[in-house]
């Protein structure tokens, strides 16, 4: 799980942030809810673990730890790490933009700090 962590925040965060043309591509061609609203990254947790799951798969295939991975485990581990400490460092943060008594629908935005 700390793999799929460390590329969540290494690859597609971080790639969003720096604007890298082929992250926001793969973003902007999934079906769910994450993706761009003036400029910053949108997502529900569940839709973020859905599509980092497949990004993570495409790169170190199928037989990757991934398959033993589950959402509850991602979302525990978002909590749990410096998320946005370790996003301060790029310039970012997520902050929580629809919040919802049903975790699962919460909608948070990974935004610059200057926004």
């Amino acid at each position: 799980m700390q793999k799929l962590y460390g590329y969540l925040l290494d690859e597609i965060f971080r790639g969003v942030i720096e604007q890298n043309q082929e992250v926001i591509k793969r973003i902007e061609s999934f079906d769910g809810t994450v993706f761009f609203c003036d400029g910053d990254l949108l997502f529900t947790l569940p839709e973020l673990f859905k599509f980092v799951s497949r990004q993570y798969a495409e790169q170190w295939g199928s037989e990757s730890q991934l398959a033993k991975a589950d959402y509850h485990a991602f979302r525990g581990m978002l909590y749990e790490q410096p998320t946005n400490e370790t996003l301060k460092q790029f310039g970012a943060i997520v902050r929580v933009d629809s919040p919802n008594k049903n975790y699962a629908l919460t909608v948070y935005r990974l935004t610059h700090l200057d926004s």
